[in-house]
């Protein structure tokens, strides 16, 4: 399952799938085991040294900034249902 998990992370960084970068990233602590995780930021390093164009760091950047809005307006709407 990890191998799987980095194989397709670095293809999705390949393909610059800025979104599913993003989600795999967030998600990997969550779905590796510790060892399998330590491999995996062990690659993320390697592929964020190689880095991404200014253009695509921006959009992952905006897409962070949308995402926590999106969770702070979930937030805000649970507290007026109650």
């Amino acid at each position: 399952m990890s191998e799987i998990y980095i194989r397709l992370f670095e293809k999705k960084w390949n393909e610059g799938d800025l979104f599913a970068v993003n989600f795999m990233l967030d998600c990997a602590e969550e779905i590796l085991n510790p060892a399998s995780y330590v491999r995996f930021t062990e690659q993320y390093k390697k592929l964020s040294a190689e880095g991404f164009s200014t253009e695509e760091k921006n959009a992952l950047s905006n897409i962070k900034h949308y995402e926590t809005q999106i969770k702070a307006l979930e937030i805000f709407l649970e507290k007026e249902k109650c």
